[in-house]
């Protein structure tokens, strides 16, 4: 699909000048597509067939398997069957997304439907928030995670008032209550839960809406398991203290008491804590020599059982002075890729709005190369473009997705909707990062390497047939006038800040930029649109409308 790229200035870009070409997923496109290829074919669970029972609109028997996993839970379990259950309707995924919209259409006063469905809308606000402090957070994104947010909560509402004991409504009440300003209802929704049914992850959720920084007290996590630890079933070795280290890092509390969690961590071997481990070990907490020995040796034992993820495999060739991208995989990341890959791309397609997925799952395959799995390029382009129609507030995402267009196009096999895709994707980075300087710099560079590759085939195709390959009128629109706004804007870029980096003051850029531009006034290029002379107030990029982003 390729539509004109010629930039309107104006206070709003539509979605199709920012993103036309970069993106040929429609929503309808989207629903054709909610499987893309992985290198093998996962086992199907007993929660993928409910899964499957979920897209089909078979809700009788969803019905029916949550009140089977209630029963199994009530046998003084910790609520992980029914959970396990709603758990598929956290995800990003559109199928998912009709699937409940169509379930609490269809039984409008079922509480099992308003919470499956409260999951969803929370799913989808946090992907389109992202992981930014507030003040990062594109107003557009944050209003619609607000709004989504909301509907979640009155949902959790109507859900907990219909089904007092149901678990996963609560844990969707407990869930929203801080990000929809109603975090005074977390201490008196987790009592009422904890007195029904003692277990830890109703005190996890309160434990993350009470943390200090969602404005609530430092420390609660501790207050609540010394006074519910002993009476929660739990595995060995689960006491307060345990229990304040879980909680602790499970609401990613602040430094002091992660401090603390994390050297009482040390001293703790209960297995139920292995995921805190891990996490110190592969998210960059083992900050001193000592505590990198510890991580180093807490991965080499896990390694040794098989027992390491994706992410901690990585992580210990890393340590192991391994590098797994230049040097391939090591024994360790070899064994793990072949046993989890297929699973990891199934998880990312069952939420390709959640970029941490995607990225395992397209990491994860770009190892391929080095040992015999196989790898389809085209499908790793396709997530990243469904995470960003899904997800599309961060620019880094569309930067990466550009490259990744453009990595995965030999350079003989460019086109005009080709290249003009990439720039688009490019630009939508761009406009994205309120016209950052940086931003400007990588595109600038990268739209000019899209216009010399696509030089040299018209030069071969002039060579081998005496006429070029691309249309004037077309490689006009779509090269070389995007390049020459390129240029321009980030020259004024530099101007208007005063910034003296070496992007703006190489003379041998410099020189390039006039050849361009010269280039193109030659060719009579953009003189309808006034690219070669519009101010920059005029060539910054306004922030795009993604609308539904992918949604019905």
């Amino acid at each position: 699909m390729f539509l004109n790229h010629s930039f309107t200035h104006g206070r709003r870009l539509s979605t199709a000048l920012l993103i036309a070409g970069a993106l040929s997923l429609t929503a309808g496109a989207l629903q054709a597509q909610d499987s893309i290829p992985v290198p093998d074919t996962a086992p199907v669970s007993a929660l993928g067939t409910l899964r499957s029972a979920a897209l089909a609109g078979d809700f009788a028997l969803l019905e029916t398997a949550i009140q089977a996993a209630r029963e199994g839970d009530s046998d003084g379990g910790n609520g992980d069957q029914a959970r396990a259950i709603f758990a598929l309707f956290n995800s990003t995924d559109p199928a998912i997304d009709r699937a409940t919209k169509a379930w609490l259409a269809a039984d409008p006063a079922n509480p099992n439907a308003m919470t499956a469905r409260g999951w969803t809308l929370r799913s989808r606000g946090f992907a389109l928030r992202g992981d930014g402090y507030i003040d990062d957070v594109q107003p557009a994104a944050l209003a619609r995670f607000r709004s989504l947010h909301a509907e979640a909560w009155d949902l959790a509402l109507a859900a907990v008032a219909a089904d007092p004991a149901s678990l996963p409504a609560s844990d969707l009440k407990l869930s929203v209550a801080h990000t929809t300003g109603h975090a005074s209802v977390i201490p008196v929704e987790f009592t009422r839960m904890m007195e029904l049914v003692p277990n830890r992850q109703t005190l996890l959720w309160a434990s993350v809406g009470m943390a200090p920084q969602w404005g609530g007290k430092s420390g609660w996590g501790r207050e609540a398991c010394a006074l519910w630890a002993e009476k929660i079933p739990a595995p060995e070795g689960y006491d307060a203290a345990a229990c304040a280290i879980e909680a602790s890092y499970f609401a990613t509390d602040e430094a002091a008491i992660q401090a603390w969690a994390r050297a009482d961590l040390r001293k703790d071997d209960s297995p139920f804590l292995d995921a805190w481990r891990s996490h110190d070990a592969t998210h960059g907490r083992a900050g001193s020599d000592t505590d990198r020995a510890w991580a180093k040796d807490w991965l080499t034992r896990e390694g040794k059982k098989s027992q390491l993820t994706f992410r901690q495999a990585i992580q210990l060739e890393q340590m192991n002075g391994r590098s797994p991208l230049s040097d391939g995989p090591g024994p360790v990341l070899d064994t793990v890729l072949r046993r989890d890959l297929a699973a990891i791309c199934r998880a990312a397609d069952e939420d390709p709005g959640n970029w941490r997925k995607v990225f395992d799952c397209n990491e994860g395959l770009g190892y391929s190369r080095f040992i015999d799995l196989p790898r389809d390029k085209a499908a790793e382009v396709a997530r990243l473009e469904r995470l960003v129609t899904l997800a599309p507030y961060e620019p880094y995402m569309w930067e990466y997705l550009a490259m990744e267009l453009r990595d995965s196009t030999p350079p003989e096999r460019l086109t005009v909707e080709a290249g003009a895709g990439m720039m688009a994707a490019f630009r939508t980075a761009l406009a994205l990062s309120g016209n950052a300087l940086d931003v400007a710099s990588r595109y600038e560079r990268f739209a000019q390497g899209i216009w010399n590759d696509m030089d040299r085939i018209n030069v071969d195709a002039i060579d081998t047939t005496g006429a070029p390959a691309f249309a004037k009128e077309a490689f006009d629109t779509a090269i070389a006038c995007p390049v020459v706004h390129a240029i321009r804007l980030h020259r004024g870029l530099c101007k208007e800040t005063g910034t003296k980096t070496a992007a703006c003051e190489i003379e041998h850029d410099q020189a390039y930029r006039v050849d361009y531009l010269d280039r193109a006034a030659r060719r009579g290029a953009c003189e309808a649109e006034g690219t070669l002379t519009r101010p920059l107030r005029e060539l910054k990029l306004p922030l795009p409308d993604f609308g539904n982003s992918g949604y019905e």
